[in-house]
């Protein structure tokens, strides 16, 4: 007999008893036991909690910190797709009237065009009101997509991921969906169960570190900012995921045109007098002060713009990577003059 008759043979055998032969493993982004605390900015299309959102680009990952969250990643649009929607969707609620802070995101993977709009008219149809909706051209950097996954989903509680099911097209079914959703409480253990973020992300700086008002080194300010300002890094690296603190010293006048920031912006006033205003033209008598003392935030995606009264000096913390986008792009510091 033949090797080709054999391996015909055999592989007839296995059929027969109805063993079929197992495809290979597939892997798409972090694995069970791997940090999920990785940068990602869709476009909001349709927001569960902050309809106010849609239309901008956020980090869900910072938004979310670090309670448990279902991402899911997907390159088309499928019957598959939308029963695995409209259960999870049915199962966070249920979650959710036991007291559960749990959230969920799906970020479509694609270019098509109409996209956003059917999944509006998705979200409406369906009556989905626990799962945001995204898009996003290219794949997120940072998650190691694997390019032949049609749907990636991964279960992360303090940013740790629980556990990761990645499906070829033609994958996901009723059964697969199954074996999804039975992962849910894993993000709800005991051990699992407190809104901290996880050890890698907030932590302090290795040691101690301490900066007394005469020992902080001031730079000249990052290009992205108009002229005149110094900055000082206490902790961490704003260009990077991960905490950051960092001060800003601008004299007195100093304004910064409408703009925005993909995360939220927190500020304490630590002398002088800072102004911000809200929308996409600069209107000095629109602001509102914030003397010295004062705390702050508005959200990612708001348009904003803001002057100093006498030299000020801003304390800012949060999760890296920060970056700042204008409104107008003239006002981009960085753009080459005409």
């Amino acid at each position: 007999m033949n090797t080709r008759v054999l391996v015909g043979l055999l592989i007839a055998g296995l059929v027969m008893c109805g063993r079929a032969l197992p495809a290979d493993e597939l892997k798409s982004g972090p694995q069970a036991g791997e940090n999920a605390f990785i940068p990602l900015f869709p476009v909001i299309v349709f927001h569960a909690e902050q309809p106010k959102r849609v239309g901008i680009r956020s980090d869900f990952v910072e938004e979310y910190g670090g309670s448990p969250v279902v991402v899911i990643f997907a390159r088309t649009v499928s019957d598959p797709l939308n029963i695995l929607a409209k259960r999870l969707d049915a199962e966070l609620a249920k979650h959710k009237q036991d007291g559960a802070k749990v959230h969920a995101y799906l970020v479509m993977l694609s270019d098509e065009e109409g996209l956003q709009n059917k999944l509006k008219d998705f979200a409406q149809r369906h009556r989905i009101k626990n799962i945001s909706l995204a898009v996003d051209r290219n794949d997120p950097s940072g998650w190691k997509l694997a390019k032949n996954a049609d749907i990636t989903i991964i279960l992360y509680n303090r940013h740790k991921v629980q556990a990761n099911h990645a499906f070829r097209k033609g994958e996901l079914n009723e059964k697969t969906v199954d074996v999804v959703l039975d992962d849910l409480p894993k993000l709800f253990s005991k051990t699992q169960a407190l809104d901290v973020a996880p050890a890698g992300a907030h932590q302090e700086s290795a040691g101690i570190a301490l900066f007394s008002a005469g020992n902080i080194k001031w730079q000249k300010g990052p290009p992205s900012l108009p002229k005149g300002a110094i900055i000082a890094l206490l902790e961490g690296d704003p260009t990077k995921a991960g905490p950051f603190v960092f001060r800003l010293k601008i004299p007195d006048g100093y304004r910064v045109p409408p703009h925005t920031h993909p995360k939220t912006e927190r500020i304490t006033v630590l002398s002088g007098t800072f102004n911000v205003g809200m929308g996409d033209k600069f209107d000095q008598q629109a602001t509102k002060a914030m003397p010295a003392g004062t705390y702050g935030y508005w959200e990612a995606g708001m348009k904003h713009f803001v002057w100093a009264k006498g030299e000020t000096i801003l304390q800012f913390h949060g999760m890296g990577p920060w970056s700042i986008q204008y409104v107008n792009p003239a006002d981009d510091p960085q753009r080459p003059k005409q």
